[in-house]
């Protein structure tokens, strides 16, 4: 799958866990972390995006 996407001439976004591979494949990719709750408690979900993320506002809020 890393390797298809890695060719998308589109933009990509993929969220995951980072692990060792993850991290290789997608090392020239934008990458950013978000706090996550799962039934296991709390993690760290990663963004990578092959296309610059747009600017963050000021404050965001988000409703889940």
């Amino acid at each position: 799958m890393l390797e298809r996407l890695t060719e998308v001439k589109g933009q990509v976004v993929l969220s995951g866990y980072a692990t060792p591979l993850y991290e290789f494949k997608l090392e020239s990719w934008h990458r950013s972390t978000i706090d996550a709750r799962s039934q296991n408690g709390e993690r760290e979900e990663v963004l990578w995006s092959n296309r610059e993320p747009p600017k963050k506002p000021e404050q965001e809020s988000f409703v889940w």
